[in-house]
């Protein structure tokens, strides 16, 4: 990213510091002053050192990008601190708003969440559409080792006894052989008196909604629809798209799973291919991809992103930001902070053939 920026006449001084360094703790450096000058900090990743390095930037009063989560909090005290992805808040209504008008066919809602962190999404999504008449008949958490539970829920079948007057016509037809003395007059067993079912029966969910980036809890939901003789909607975090995961672009298709968020990186575009020549010929091999811990290439588009804002609109670029409708990313689309300090570029996203498409542009 910072060749990337000296070949645009931007002269970036990185600075690293490693917070789970045992010799010299993120606390210490902090106290010792040796921060004090930093213009911009990207990260830290872990909650603890989040808050801890929140507080600084608001008392040095140093702009901050985390840029992993999509909590919220430190937004609410430190006008310094922004989030690279949109906040869990903003996934929540910008999802209900995609449900309340495109879901109406069938308002039962099941909704995921995968623990305390992405509880916020879960519980406001359900308020926003259950004051539209929508009714969140299933809410609960799936840890992401245990997604899997979610498939076995819409696919898991169940024995039910047949309608009573089934019954009864099938017992006489019996009891009529029985009495002409026919000799296999039992032609029924005690399972024909029963049928398979769904245990969520077919047409009593309308859509899913994952609170999740957890690509396992939507990859298990995917998987338990595709599975259904019914048609059961699915709205995401799109942050599932540019992870590696099972579910192929044909069955997203297929599916019409909707992915809500910014963010996306198309990675057939020419700035990834120009930014993996870039890494192999640096370190002789290829960028992977991360879902959840960050990778190469999030670093490299926040480095060049927030470099040019930097270069363009100084260390406090937020005053331009608030001009700005989008901005443009490096490897991601757009980026938005016109009305908040979390990303707020949100389309709506869906697969039609072999690419991410936005839906209004369908």
């Amino acid at each position: 990213g910072r060749e990337k920026l000296q070949e645009e006449g931007i002269d970036l001084n990185l600075v690293t510091v490693d917070t789970r360094d045992g010799q010299k703790s993120l606390s210490a450096m902090i106290d010792s002053g040796e921060l004090d000058d930093l213009d911009l900090v990207l990260g830290p990743v872990t909650q603890s050192s989040v808050n801890l390095m929140s507080d600084f930037t608001k008392e040095r009063q140093i702009n901050m990008i985390n840029p992993l989560s999509s909590n919220g909090d430190i937004l609410k005290e430190n006008p310094f601190a922004f989030l690279y992805y949109p906040a869990n808040e903003s996934l929540a209504m910008r999802s209900a708003e995609y449900a309340k008008e495109n879901f109406t066919r069938n308002k039962n809602v099941a909704v995921f969440y995968s623990g305390q962190a992405d509880y916020e999404r879960a519980e406001l999504y359900r308020q926003l559409i259950e004051k539209d008449s929508f009714d969140v008949v299933i809410f609960e958490r799936v840890p992401p080792d245990q997604s899997v539970d979610i498939q076995q829920l819409f696919v898991e079948e169940e024995e039910v006894e047949k309608d009573s007057l089934v019954i009864a016509e099938m017992i006489a037809e019996m009891d009529s052989l029985r009495d002409a003395e026919v000799e296999d007059w039992e032609i029924y067993s005690e399972r024909d008196f029963v049928y398979d079912t769904l245990k969520i029966l077919p047409d009593s969910i309308g859509h899913i909604f994952i609170a999740s980036d957890y690509s396992s809890l939507t990859a298990s939901a995917l998987s338990g629809i595709a599975a259904r003789p019914d048609t059961v909607e699915l709205i995401t975090s799109s942050r599932f798209l540019v992870a590696e995961q099972s579910v192929s672009f044909e069955q997203l298709d297929k599916l019409n799973a909707i992915f809500v968020g910014s963010n996306f990186m198309d990675y057939t575009s020419a700035e990834v291919e120009e930014f993996r020549e870039r890494y192999v010929n640096t370190f002789l091999s290829s960028p992977v991809k991360e879902e959840r811990l960050g990778d190469a290439y999030l670093a490299y588009d926040i480095i060049v992103t927030f470099g040019r804002l930097l270069h363009q609109h100084g260390k406090y670029f937020q005053l331009a930001l608030r001009e700005m409708e989008t901005v443009e990313g490096e490897l991601t689309d757009k980026l938005s902070y016109r009305l908040s300090n979390d990303n707020r570029y949100l389309p709506f996203l869906r697969v039609k053939g072999a690419e991410v498409v936005e839906v209004k542009k369908q």
